[in-house]
């Protein structure tokens, strides 16, 4: 099962499973346009959608809001330095 551990998405490997698309046998993750269980292929075909898809699964299309522990920081440029 693909998880977020803190600011880490780790996704792991699942068991191949018939796309509700295509209904090719392989790996799926949950980004068809209406949360359906796709493919890679069936994934690639919109991938603007399934990157969006993607980032509402994985909880990483807000931004994380800001506290006075990290104002003004970029997670990006300082990984952690303060």
């Amino acid at each position: 099962m693909s998880e977020r551990i803190g600011n880490t998405f780790v996704i792991q490997e699942e068991a191949a499973q018939q796309c509700d698309l295509c209904g090719k046998i392989a790996e799926l993750r949950p980004y068809g346009p209406k949360g359906e269980c796709i493919c890679f292929e069936c994934g690639m075909k919109d991938e603007d959608g399934t990157v969006k898809r993607f980032l509402e699964v994985a909880g990483l299309n807000n931004p994380p809001k800001e506290t006075d522990e990290n104002a003004g920081e970029n997670p990006a440029t300082n990984q952690g330095q303060k």
